[in-house]
């Protein structure tokens, strides 16, 4: 997984370094046990390099933008390897990634960023005070929303619907995604009341009773897709065996072998002394600087 961190690096920056071509032999050789290691080792580099004396501005700039890359990625499989792993079928799957489901499908919200109308998007995470962040459909763009912004994704929209083209763009995507959710979990899901707010201790579809249907609700055809009983303004084409196919595949794919399953849940994890080492990294980083920039005032002024 993590060697997609260096794929982006090298995408992105396209420069030789030989801190990545560290970083791109140890994510072959699986030297890191947990995916937080190579951001502390990205922060020990970019520490060093701002300690150098002859270091040049756009150097450090190259080993800041390393850096960034690396968080961001990291971040980004640690907040859900399922996505990840989507996000890089890119030849097989090329933008419609976002529409596929994760083995624990997140929930669907109508989010208001800003002065922004409501759009629908995934919750991938909470950050423990009063938003979530969102990953948007259309765009598949990342932001922190305020949870009285959110409601729980309704058949109807919870205000006057936008008819710009990247409204129905998104909407588009949010059929594809929910007719996939239908079928891989057949006669499963239903839609929430309108202007439900959301429940930031359920950030899992099925984890939201009024996500799922009742258990009476669960008898019939599991292959039927299409079961009249959901049948909504959002409704698309009828889920054919090629979509199932390749649901099946993607499932496939991501479960994998048990082994690389538990690797991956081990490599997500991030022990307490992991997080600790890396504020303290944070905090040397800031402290350089803090101090560079006393030193340039103080030559600047002789």
């Amino acid at each position: 997984m993590l060697n997609w961190v260096v794929w982006h690096i090298n995408t992105e920056i396209n420069i030789y370094s030989p801190f990545v071509m560290s970083l791109e032999c140890n994510t072959k050789s699986l030297t890191y046990k947990y995916s937080e290691e190579m951001v502390i080792e990205a922060k020990r580099w970019y520490a060093r390099m701002m300690q150098e004396a002859d270091m040049n501005k756009p150097s450090l700039m190259v080993f800041k933008n390393i850096h960034d890359i690396i968080v961001r990625e990291v971040e980004d499989f640690q907040i859900c390897p399922d996505c990840f792993a989507l996000r890089h079928r890119f030849k097989e799957l090329g933008n419609d990634w976002f529409n596929y489901t994760c083995s624990k499908p997140h929930i669907l919200v109508y989010a208001k960023l800003g002065s922004h109308p409501f759009w629908p998007a995934k919750v991938m995470k909470y950050d423990g005070q009063k938003e979530v962040l969102c990953r948007f459909f259309g765009s598949h763009d990342c932001a922190f929303v305020p949870i009285n912004r959110c409601v729980l994704l309704s058949e109807e929209y919870p205000d006057k619907e936008p008819s710009t083209k990247n409204y129905f763009t998104a909407k588009s995507e949010l059929c594809s995604h929910i007719r996939k959710i239908k079928c891989r979990f057949p006669l499963k899901f239903r839609y929430a009341p309108r202007d439900t707010p959301l429940n930031p201790n359920n950030l899992f579809m099925f984890d939201e009773p009024l996500f799922c249907q009742d258990n009476k609700d669960l008898s019939g055809d599991d292959n039927d897709c299409d079961n009249k009983e959901y049948n909504t303004s959002f409704e698309d084409e009828e889920c054919d065996e090629r979509t199932k196919n390749e649901e099946n595949e993607i499932v496939t794919t991501l479960k994998n072998a048990e082994e690389i399953k538990n690797f991956t849940t081990k490599l997500r994890k991030v022990p307490q002394i992991l997080i600790q080492r890396n504020r303290h990294l944070d905090q040397i980083a800031s402290h350089l600087k803090r101090r560079k920039e006393q030193l340039r005032i103080e030559t600047q002024s002789e």
